[in-house]
């Protein structure tokens, strides 16, 4: 504001129009320092209100009727509760003006259920998130028997770990006997898209652990556990883990592999992930060659600017591999799943949100820090200050920095045009 203040004044002076545009919500972000005043108060306050004409833009263009609707009730709820929780009106402030119109044609759809958990001797019978992932299952065949194509479809998440959850369940969905044989099941998301998490890589990866340190019982017991998992996957576990004995362990691996295992390690890095691609058949496995490709490439970008060594490309792997995933074009026919945050900005037709159940306020294990500072003893001396957000400061000489933090909570629902699901756990 002290910035742009000189110019504004000076163009308004000389009788010229300037325009300032922003959005009062979006300043309830913390980690861009949003300052909700700015735009509420002190824009009129240092210009004056005869020379500030504010013009709402409260037209939605790309939700349907149903769905507007929907998104204008939980926002001005929401913002009555925050305010009643906190004591503070700011956030009714800033979301007084949240009720948009109506400029589509048509409906849309919105289903909010809750998932009753039947309780036995003091613990569920079926987790409520378990139920929402066979409905999730659901909704996508629903959808695509409707003829509407995967892309159109996102599922959010509040964590990444929810994201892989679903991941996970829609793979093993996609191989059991529940799975609609008239319906696909393919995802992307930051998760599904990570090298590590891929079983072809992994494999990979175990064969190059146990080259670097055959007399490893770890290294063995992955690349064994690995090698079930993708060419013997009705071998029992227990079976795989127990082998200790380095010849019969072996002895279920390629017969190449055992055989040119000395030579193997002399090979350079780049050639050597060529030759056990080769022997352990990966090239062969369906939807894997992307993750290979990449991988590939990732061991090439090593080679050249590292160095040919294959115990510290395994020690700059586990430092590097949560960054490396695979590059996919926008117009994959897969289900797109994001986290809410990462949803910001982007428009979909069809949106899931499987697990809609979180708190209002900061989740303890994310709680930020606060730079704080009193006028009150014996605080007064000290300045600026960290301390940790939490409650306790409700009823401190911190509370202002405290209610500023908790109205800060900013609900957001992503352009949606035909449909929303959102199951959650019913409460009592």
């Amino acid at each position: 504001m002290e910035n742009f203040l000189p110019l504004l004044t000076n163009s308004l002076d000389q009788g010229y129009q300037s325009l300032v545009v922003g959005d009062v919500k979006q300043a309830i972000y913390r980690w861009r320092g949003g300052d909700l005043s700015l735009l509420q108060q002190e824009v009129e306050q240092h210009i004056g209100i005869s020379r500030v004409d504010v013009k709402e833009l409260n037209s939605n263009y790309r939700s349907s009727k149903h769905i507007v609707e929907f998104n204008n009730q939980v926002f001005e709820s929401a913002a009555l509760k925050v305010a009643a929780d906190t004591g503070v009106a700011m956030p009714q402030q800033a979301y007084g003006d949240v009720a948009q119109h109506v400029s589509k044609a048509d409906d849309g759809f919105v289903e909010v259920s809750f998932i009753e958990e039947e309780i036995v001797d003091g613990a569920p019978v079926i987790p409520w998130k378990e139920e929402s992932l066979d409905r999730l299952a659901m909704y996508v065949d629903k959808l695509q028997l409707a003829g509407v194509p995967l892309k159109d479809i996102a599922i959010l998440v509040r964590k990444n770990e929810d994201g892989q959850q679903i991941v996970n369940y829609l793979l093993a969905h996609k191989n059991s006997a529940k799975a609609n044989p008239q319906c696909r099941y393919d995802v992307v998301s930051n998760e599904s898209l990570r090298l590590d998490g891929a079983a072809s890589v992994n494999l990979l990866l175990g064969a190059l652990q146990y080259l670097h340190n055959p007399d490893d019982a770890i290294a063995r017991a992955q690349l064994g556990y690995e090698f079930a998992k993708l060419h013997e996957p009705d071998r029992v576990l227990t079976e795989v883990f127990t082998v200790t004995e380095q010849t019969f362990f072996e002895h279920r691996l390629p017969a190449a592999f055992a055989k040119e295992k000395m030579s193997l390690k002399k090979l350079p890095l780049y050639e050597l992930t060529e030759t056990l691609i080769e022997i352990f058949r990966l090239g062969e496995q369906t939807g894997e060659l992307s993750y290979l490709q990449a991988f590939q490439d990732v061991v090439l970008e090593f080679y050249s600017r590292e160095r040919n060594d294959l115990g510290a490309f395994l020690e700059w792997w586990q430092l590097n591999k949560r960054k490396k995933s695979i590059q996919v074009s926008g117009e994959v026919d897969a289900i797109q799943i994001l986290t809410i945050h990462k949803s910001k900005g982007l428009q979909f037709r069809y949106v899931i949100v499987p697990f809609c159940s979180w708190s209002m306020d900061h989740e303890a294990w994310q709680a930020p820090n606060l730079w704080v500072a009193s006028e009150t003893l014996p605080f007064n001396d000290a300045g600026f200050v960290p301390v940790k957000y939490g409650n306790v400061l409700e009823k401190s000489v911190f509370r202002q920095y405290y209610e500023e933090e908790r109205t800060r909570t900013f609900p957001r629902q992503p352009q949606t045009s035909c449909t929303w699901h959102l199951p959650a756990p019913k409460k009592d």
